[in-house]
């Protein structure tokens, strides 16, 4: 197709009454409608004030216009340069891109699953979620410790967090200008809670807090702080298969799940067995900070569904939309190894007496 520099006047003052207005002749053959009406007035001073063409020629261009507008152009096999690197055919780097992609499929497939292994024939394993980290905020960092404290000395006792460990205001502007202490800060005390755990911390699960570094930064700071501390944590959600003795007990725990109900905290916990998405014996999601627990049947067989309270007791948030004060409650399951049988205590503390 001819150019807008090869053209002569004459097919430049022409390509208005072809195709209506200049920004249309210009969309038509691939230029700016600036450059366009500079060419045309270049055109109309060279041949006159009016700048009128002839209507033989006039005729003449469009008929030209239309035979070129027919043709297909044909396929260009242009190569995609990479930074420095030799040139790769799209079909190369398609290749590349597919292979990647099915790679990442299977890792976010397996890596949800974890297989542990208790010696104790009979263990608990305590459920708690919603820390919010933050010196200078109604978090009851006494209660949160003496909780670790009390699992990592008591034997058979162990933990899964599931998320929201630090407050962690990266993202919103209001929340970071109100914030008494750093992301920072709270990321180094959530390590040292974490320690306090220690070998009795089973998984840890990322929170929405959590997430904000990700997204924002795309660092993975709970995964950077298992990998530091050989702990096992998991992205959205742990699918923990717990060996006791002869007996198996399937868990599955989140920070967040869809079907929520605002007069039923456990409803999206069974809704997520309901739904196909995940087979357990324990349910657990986190987020809301308002404690429940539930014993229902589902095909023949006892389920426990739970929401850990939080040791954020209040905060802007939930005092704007009416929340009542969280309980740092934390449910916790006795796990028989002799036989398949599940105890739930809504409390770690009330466990501890019965373990």
């Amino acid at each position: 197709m001819t150019t807008l520099q090869q053209m002569s006047d004459e097919e430049v003052l022409g390509l208005q009454s072809i195709y209506g207005s200049w920004k249309d002749a210009a969309d038509a053959i691939g230029v700016s409608p600036g450059a366009l009406r500079s060419r045309a007035s270049r055109a109309r001073k060279r041949r006159g004030a009016s700048g009128a063409v002839p209507q033989d020629e006039l005729q003449a261009f469009r008929e030209s216009s239309e035979r070129v507008s027919t043709e297909i152009p044909p396929r260009i096999d242009a190569p995609i340069v990479r930074g420095g690197q030799d040139d790769v055919q799209i079909e190369d780097m398609w290749r590349e891109a597919e292979q990647s992609c099915e790679k990442k499929i299977q890792q976010e497939m397996k890596r949800e699953k974890f297989v542990a292994r208790f010696a104790e024939p009979v263990v608990a394993v305590s459920f708690i979620s919603d820390q919010h980290i933050a010196p200078g905020t109604p978090c009851d960092l006494k209660r949160m410790r003496e909780d670790a404290e009390l699992i990592r000395r008591t034997p058979g006792l162990y933990a899964v967090l599931g998320g929201d460990g630090t407050d962690n205001h990266i993202k919103h502007r209001s929340a970071i200008l109100g914030a008494k202490s750093t992301p920072t800060e709270q990321w180094m005390l959530y390590e040292y809670y974490l320690n306090l755990l220690g070998p009795k911390l089973v998984c840890a699960v990322t929170g929405n807090h959590d997430s904000w570094t990700v997204q924002m930064a795309g660092i993975d700071m709970l995964g950077w702080l298992g990998r530091t501390n050989k702990l096992v944590t998991a992205s959205h959600g742990a699918q923990l298969e717990l060996n006791v003795g002869t007996q198996q007990y399937k868990v599955h725990c989140r920070h967040q799940y869809r079907y929520n109900s605002g007069f039923n905290q456990t409803h999206a916990v069974k809704q997520m067995l309901r739904m196909g998405d995940y087979d357990f014996d324990i349910g657990v999601i986190g987020h809301h900070h308002e404690a429940a627990m539930e014993a229902f049947m589902w095909r023949g067989q006892q389920r426990w569904a739970c929401r850990p309270g939080a040791y954020q007791i209040t905060s802007h948030h939930s005092s704007q939309y009416g929340y009542s004060p969280a309980v740092p409650t934390c449910p916790t399951f006795l796990l028989s190894g002799q036989e398949r049988d599940i105890v739930g205590f809504f409390d770690v503390r009330t466990a501890v007496r019965y373990l």
